[in-house]
């Protein structure tokens, strides 16, 4: 799986104009669910590996759809009000520590109490 904060700056940005059929075909969910017409540069990153790109937004947007937010950008802040740490960090932390969802959450809920 690519590690988006280590290749970001390495790897460039892959633009609309520029992606694959499937790339573009989540770039257009993401500015259809947003509302936006454009892709931040997370994505752009993201979508050097498709498969990861198509994943991760689909996470996104059950968890959104889970907690009836239909703004990403909004969702990001308000998970970082209530866990102390953005969706993305929670989820390295998941994955890095091989921790089970029980476990994750009782990290997350720890530090909202911070």
């Amino acid at each position: 799986m690519l590690d988006v904060g280590e290749h970001m700056a390495t790897l460039g940005f892959i633009e609309y104009a520029d992606s694959s059929p499937e790339v573009r075909a989540v770039y257009d969910d993401i500015m259809r669910t947003r509302n936006t017409d454009w892709i931040n540069n997370f994505w752009k990153a993201l979508a050097h590996d498709p498969a990861s790109l198509r994943r991760t937004w689909q996470s996104v947007k059950e968890i959104m759809a889970a907690v009836g937010c239909s703004d990403q950008s909004h969702f990001v802040k308000d998970f970082e009000r209530a866990y102390g740490l953005s969706p993305c960090r929670y989820r390295q932390e998941v994955f890095r520590h091989r921790r089970n969802d029980a476990s994750a959450l009782r990290l997350i809920e720890s530090r909202s109490g911070q």
